[in-house]
């Protein structure tokens, strides 16, 4: 990324300096539309700059950012402990895990890929955070990933848990639960409240302290 950054700032220029008569004639042609654009790009920086001296541009980037809402909160409302997802996947350990058997727990949900660098740094601590609630009648970690299409299968995926150490459930999904929650981007975790609706989600990698303040915010709800 930062090599294509890079190529991107100096090609314009690179550009020009090839063709430095070339694009003299063509600018001076269009003397009236350049001094607008200038005009205008230094209003833009003006507003920007102001929006970023009184903090209002992390306002706009959070309004951004939940200007989209995932499919799990457009659903209608689901009747009280009664979990939404009519699913049940199978574990590293091929037994089968209901979606109906978590409610009334708060369900710290996972989606992960083994190809994904910051899903890789984050599981160790998805891991510590399994062995701390995995005898919890609150809380259950629930991980989730799709084999195929780009993943491993899932025997290499069971090889890959296995290589690490890992035992925190990890379901194998075909897509529908990926769709349903519209995961776009790895990891991406959600919580689930006790009764079955989504209270939030958080895309990136997070770490203990973080998934920590997530489950205790949703269990103190």
């Amino acid at each position: 990324m930062v090599i294509i950054y890079a190529i991107g700032l100096t090609l314009p220029f690179f550009i020009v300096g090839l063709f430095t008569d070339q694009t003299l004639e063509w600018l001076n042609k269009r003397k009236k539309w350049m001094n607008i654009a200038v005009k205008a790009g230094a209003i833009v920086l003006i507003v920007i700059g102001i929006t970023m001296v009184t903090g209002k541009m992390s306002d706009i980037s959070k309004y951004m950012s939940n200007a989209s809402t995932p499919v799990a909160t457009q659903k209608e409302p689901v009747e009280q402990n009664q979990f939404p997802l009519p699913y049940a996947l199978k574990d590293q350990n091929q037994q089968d895990i209901s979606f109906q058997d978590l409610k009334g727990k708060v369900v710290f949900l996972n989606f992960w890929a083994t190809w994904c660098p910051p899903c890789q740094r984050e599981l160790p601590e998805i891991q510590k955070l399994y062995e701390k609630y995995k005898d919890s009648n609150e809380v259950a970690i629930i991980t989730i990933v799709t084999p195929g299409n780009g993943e491993k299968s899932q025997e290499e995926i069971i090889e890959f848990l296995d290589e690490k150490g890992y035992n925190m459930p990890v379901l194998f999904d075909n897509g529908e639960v990926t769709s349903y929650f519209q995961i776009s981007s790895l990891p991406t975790t959600f919580m689930i409240e006790k009764t079955g609706e989504p209270y939030g989600y958080a895309v990136g990698q997070l770490n203990l302290e973080i998934m920590e303040s997530m489950i205790n915010e949703v269990l103190n709800k």
